[in-house]
């Protein structure tokens, strides 16, 4: 059997093995609220081994749910170490942590991981290099606010009414260039030392309290938002424009996952490619006494309020209507102007990707880096890692 079927078959292997394991989690998630979570992975088309690992599942009850995507680093063994070590402490930390503040716990978690993945490294001279980064996050549809813990050069994006938002930062030189400017996302992407990165999970012992070490944010959870983790193998092939446009097309959760990993790889897939996408829709229609479903009325926070006639709620409707009017405005502008770019862009009635068409929308970044927030995202410079 040939190298590039063997390497096949241990691809689809992984996936398969992957996709069951969290499947129950999805299905729970669907049949209980209008929260839905789905994740795979794929070690590419040019390594044997994949050192990304996920999780996507509910975390303390049916309304929270933990999404991670991990990349782990440090060699052939060591990454897969490091990775599996971060996701397994990081579940079992919160399941037994359901009281205290939820960005708090998971700050704690990351750092746990962390602690034990250094131990382990000094105790076994087989993984004295492994480590790994990771973003995760917490999805509290009660209290309406999503929880993130952010450590190297993995991505958090929100994607609401058709505006992609990057809201994690990349802890390295390269990516801090690219937020303040200085370099194009193309530029970035092809640049040398993009995966040399200055945060680490395993390098050096923590506290939860720590400064320089987990990025750590709230952000409010509103109603039609898929928030998207990934490893750089997604982002390192695929722009953020091919990201938008994917996510843009009426397709399930899950068909999405496969057209993203399916751009990393048709674009080279050099490296582990995860994706994990959550889809938060709040909004459902309320069965009124006569037994028939009204479109016109929502459930909001428990609450059933009538549409229709409501003044309010028409100007909002408006706003909202104009505001994404604008957004595909300025998203075509945006694509006119970087016509020399090759984009990955899905056609939504074949299910086909495009490699030569340029996507539309409107990309953004949440809070853009200034260069006095330099040393609030680099340490000291001879401490930075290679993520490959």
């Amino acid at each position: 059997m040939s190298k590039n079927k063997k390497q096949k078959r241990s691809n689809e292997k992984t996936t398969d093995r992957e996709r069951v394991e969290y499947q129950s989690a999805l299905n729970s998630s669907q049949k209980n609220n209008c929260i839905d979570c789905f994740g795979d992975t794929n070690p590419g088309l040019v390594r044997t081994n994949n050192e990304d690992s996920f999780v996507c599942q509910n975390i303390w009850d049916d309304q929270t749910v933990l999404a991670i995507a991990i990349d782990g680093l440090g060699g052939y063994e060591g990454g897969e170490v490091a990775s599996r070590i971060a996701k397994e402490v990081i579940v079992n930390y919160l399941e037994a942590s359901a009281n205290g503040d939820r960005l708090e716990l998971l700050k704690q978690a990351v750092t746990s991981a962390n602690n034990t993945i250094f131990e382990t490294s000094r105790n076994d001279a087989r993984y004295h290099q492994m480590g790994c980064v990771l973003t995760a996050i917490i999805v509290d549809v009660k209290d309406k606010e999503v929880y993130m813990a952010h450590v190297g050069d993995s991505r958090l994006y929100s994607f609401q009414h058709g505006i992609l938002t990057k809201l994690s930062h990349d802890h390295s030189y390269v990516g801090y260039l690219e937020e303040i400017g200085d370099y194009s996302e193309e530029q970035a992407m092809h640049h040398p030392n993009r995966n040399v990165v200055d945060r680490v999970i395993g390098q050096e012992p923590h506290l939860s309290s720590d400064k320089n070490f987990i990025e750590a944010e709230v952000f409010p959870l509103e109603p039609f938002t898929t928030f998207l983790l990934c490893s750089d193998g997604l982002t390192d092939m695929i722009t953020s424009a091919s990201i938008l446009n994917i996510l843009s097309c009426d397709y399930s959760i899950k068909e999405k996952v496969d057209l993203l990993i399916k751009a990393a790889l048709d674009a080279g897939g050099k490296d582990n490619v995860t994706t994990v996408l959550v889809e938060y829709l709040e909004d459902k229609q309320v069965e009124k006494p006569n037994g028939h479903i009204d479109e016109e009325y929502f459930v909001t926070d428990g609450k059933e309020t009538e549409m229709g006639m409501d003044k309010k709620n028409k100007k909002r409707w408006f706003a909202s209507v104009a505001l994404l009017v604008f957004g595909f405005i300025i998203g075509f502008f945006v694509g006119r102007i970087s016509n020399n770019q090759i984009e990955v862009k899905v056609n939504c009635d074949s299910n086909q990707i495009d490699s030569t068409s340029v996507s539309s929308g409107l990309i953004q970044n949440d809070s853009i880096v200034t260069v006095d927030d330099k040393d609030s995202i680099f340490t000291d410079s001879s401490n930075l890692k290679t993520t490959y």
